[in-house]
């Protein structure tokens, strides 16, 4: 029902010209509690009720023929919703009206009711009366139509809104890395993303409505039917992994998720979703998990190949400083330190080409380089190696495919780390071949031996950083897996290429470094020759003298490296201890049931059995066989799950490498009950 806002919609207006009329009119009808307003002329009417009325009032005298036309346009004006009530009073009896076609004429433009003088009080009334209650309905229409108007435009603003938020999800849809796609409140799909189609190999009329499970495994949809229904009747939000088929037609796994869009009203208006490749996430979190894994290898690798030689070093010094030692011992001394120092340099080397290579600080000072002459200096570097382990080491050289642009020294590390390598990883009385030949317009070393071989799914890895077949504490061989990540950097470096090759484990591998040859022979040749380095000195440490706590003690020192093995003797013995030594966990078993020591010193990191194995052993045995034999672990590996993992295994006593002589004769009293005060 219309409640009237503007009171100008209730007014009664009056046009009595004669007398007394309209002022008696609008009494009677004030008194009523009706609003009425008497005009002076037919022009104030007809402005008046173009500004608003409830009805008009009108004695016949009043409607000349220009009262008849103001009042035509006046009506003629007014919206199609309104109709004003005119009622007319007009001379009663069996007079005719003079002005008839005037009335006749506004009954057609508008609704008119005649009253006949005399009227009595009660007709008026009633007959005004049932005017207004007219025009309420018209005003009740007016708010109708202005009500259907106002939710029309809200409706068109609302779905321009819609319209442009589906636009813009549509383009943030197209731009993520997901499959996406809309659906109606039934579940019926109306658009995808450009990556579903990219996908599954679709277009939209293959894909419309229902037609999506067709991509679908057939044996998990009736699955996805039944929870996408269940979604569907409850407007709950979707989740469930599922396999689709690509346009190649394997199945990957999905995550699919969907969530309803609601309106005020809380109704889905549209389903949104996405399905997620569970597969690409899994397989960029193993990468994730790999390379961290790699990196807290690496470290505890880089501890123990640093600690290692730093063993040596300091234990020897520290011994050379006491100037107990004889000559024989002196020299022995002497020469690990001088070995040990040049391992460690080498690897600290290695770090630094690595941190140079990631920072792209590495530089190359290129010149015409005979690569004869290079690969024969790098031969003789590894000659002693080659001897030791009794392998025959082949030279098949092209002179005439020798000369090449580069960096003479880092052209060397190449050679020599892929020999060094080929060399590491070959048995004793094994065969290492080093080939230089012109292929075209390039030169290729080759370098290949019959080791141990490169695994299948190690090969396509090998030149990564920090990449070890074996990051273990019971792997045979050191290093930290930078070598040839370094290589295949010089290498690109210089504008070639480096390849592995291997038929898998202990059939040997064979690495193709190939290098642009020269234009232009120069006689400015410069030859391959060792880099001097200079090594960083010790800090003082502790002064050994040699307690007489240690007298009489058996110790069992167990260390796959030979240096500190010796250095570990040398020096318990000189305070008095008979020591055995084993170079690995079986050695040191049957060595522990021999002697009985008071006190075992074991390494961690040994090949085949690392300490670990070795102190599980050992408190497998009976007392009587030594199985409480107070333990210490001698390592290179110093973190802190290090140390918690050695406790927590059986051993007494933690000492991370490189361990003061000092030091270690008092653990190894501690660990008899001969505590040094």
């Amino acid at each position: 029902m219309y409640e009237p806002q503007d009171n100008r919609d209730e007014r009664i207006l009056i046009l009595a010209p004669i007398g007394r009329d309209a002022a008696m009119t609008a009494r009677h009808l004030q008194d009523a509690g009706l609003r009425a307003e008497a005009c002076g002329d037919i022009e104030e009417l007809c402005e008046e009720a173009r500004a608003g009325a409830g009805m008009i009032f009108l004695t016949g005298e009043a409607l000349t023929f220009e009262a008849m036309q103001c009042l035509l346009e006046s009506l003629a004006g007014q919206p199609a919703w309104s109709d004003i009530p005119l009622v007319v009073l007009t001379s009663g009896g069996s007079e005719k009206p003079v002005n008839t076609g005037i009335l006749a004429t506004l009954g057609e433009a508008g609704s008119v009711t005649l009253i006949e003088r005399p009227v009595r009080l009660m007709t008026l009334m009633s007959a005004v009366k049932s005017a207004l209650r007219a025009r309420q309905r018209q005003y009740d229409v007016r708010e109708h139509l202005a009500a259907e108007r106002r939710s029309k435009e809200a409706l068109e603003v609302s779905e321009a809104a819609v319209g442009e938020s589906e636009r813009q999800l549509r383009t943030l849809a197209n731009a993520i890395p997901l499959l996406a796609w809309m659906a109606e409140p039934d579940g019926s799909i109306f658009w995808y993303n450009q990556q579903w189609y990219d996908y599954t190999g679709t277009t939209f009329d293959e894909m419309s409505g229902w037609a999506w499970q067709s991509v679908h495994d057939p044996e998990i949809l009736p699955r996805v039917m039944e929870r996408w229904s269940a979604s569907i009747a409850s407007g709950e939000p979707f989740e469930m992994e599922f396999p689709l088929k690509s346009t190649a037609g394997e199945f990957r796994s999905f995550l699919t998720r969907v969530t309803p869009l609601r309106d005020e009203d809380g109704r889905v208006v549209r389903w949104f979703g996405t399905n997620t490749d569970v597969e690409e996430l899994r397989s960029a979190l193993k990468q994730a998990e790999d390379a961290n894994r790699m990196k807290d290898e690496f470290l505890a690798t880089l501890s123990h190949e640093l600690r290692t030689p730093l063993t040596s070093i300091l234990g020897w010094a520290r011994m050379l400083s006491g100037g107990q030692l004889s000559e024989a011992h002196t020299a022995r001394a002497l020469e690990t330190i001088e070995r040990n120092a040049k391992a460690q340099s080498q690897l600290i080397e290695d770090i630094l080409d690595v941190s140079r290579v990631i920072t792209g600080k590495l530089r190359l000072e290129v010149q015409p380089v005979d690569l004869t002459a290079l690969i024969e200096s790098s031969i003789d570097a590894v000659l002693p190696a080659v001897e030791a382990k009794g392998i025959r080491l082949q030279r098949v050289l092209d002179s005439g495919a020798s000369m090449v642009s580069g960096d003479p020294a880092r052209l060397q590390q190449v050679v020599w780390n892929l020999l060094s390598n080929a060399i590491k990883f070959t048995p004793k009385d094994g065969r290492v071949q080093v080939k230089l030949e012109r292929i075209n317009s390039h030169v290729e070393i080759i370098v290949t031996d019959n080791g141990q071989g490169i695994s299948p799914d190690v090969l396509p890895f090998v030149f990564e950083r920090f990449r070890q077949a074996d990051s273990t504490s019971t792997r045979a061989h050191g290093g930290l897996g930078l070598g040839l990540a370094i290589v295949r950097h010089l290498v690109e470096m210089h504008g070639g290429t480096v390849e592995a090759e291997s038929y898998g484990k202990n059939h040997g591998s064979a690495f193709t470094v190939k290098l642009p040859l020269v234009a232009v022979r120069s006689l400015n040749v410069r030859r391959a020759s060792d880099a001097e380095r200079v090594h960083p000195t010790a800090s003082n440490g502790s002064a050994f003298h040699c307690p007489p706590e240690l007298n009489g003690l058996r110790l069992l020192v167990v260390d796959d490296e030979e240096d500190t093995r010796v250095l570990l003797k040398m020096v318990l013995e000189k305070c008095g201890a008979f020591v055995t030594t084993a170079s690995s966990a079986r050695e040191a078993i049957a060595a522990l049931k021999e002697t009985r020591p008071d006190v075992l010193i074991s390494d961690l990191g040994m090949p085949d059995e690392d300490g670990y194995a070795l102190i599980k052993q050992v408190r497998a045995l009976s007392e009587k066989d030594g199985g409480n034999t107070p333990s210490a672990a001698l390592t290179a590996y110093a973190r802190v799950e290090d140390r918690m993992k050695v406790l927590r295994s059986g051993f007494q006593i933690h000492i991370p490498k490189p361990v003061e002589p000092a030091e270690l004769v008092a653990v190894v009293a501690n660990l008899a009950g001969r505590i040094i005060m």
